[in-house]
């Protein structure tokens, strides 16, 4: 009969240690959820924040050579090259567009687990890469 309940004891002991290992595994987990959710938004923000810039200088740079265009003949390089300003143009807007409706999402954690941070990682990596192309235009 001591046996039995030393069992118990030992199952029930037993039992408030697991849970209490899980719920210590589930606040990590969400921690560390957390944590990399908020630099995926930090990424995304400095990636928008240059993206931005580097559009500006960009399209500054352009003005002034179409302002110059007007009394001097364009040769065919510098006109395929406004040809993918304006492109660029076009395809950094879309970025923006798709940035300011994902940032204006509210993104509860079940969602996150479900993936709805990738769109996220895909957009902050769509806007380094247009970023690195800018830049060498």
């Amino acid at each position: 009969m001591l046996g039995a309940a030393a069992s118990g004891i030992g199952s029930a002991a037993s039992s408030a240690v697991g849970t209490l290992v899980g719920d210590e595994v589930y606040k990590y987990g969400k921690e560390l959820f957390h944590d990399m959710s908020h630099k995926i938004d930090n990424d995304l923000e400095n990636n928008y924040e240059r993206l931005i810039e580097q559009a500006k200088k960009l399209y500054a740079r352009r003005d002034d050579i179409l302002a110059q265009a007007k009394t001097k003949q364009v040769t065919q390089v510098c006109e395929a090259w406004i040809s993918r300003v304006m492109k660029s143009e076009e395809e950094v807007q879309e970025l923006e567009t798709k940035y300011k409706k994902e940032k204006s999402k509210r993104r509860p954690l079940s969602q996150l687990w479900n993936g709805s941070s990738e769109s996220r990682a895909e957009l902050n990596k769509s806007m380094a890469e247009k970023c690195e192309k800018l830049h060498n235009l």
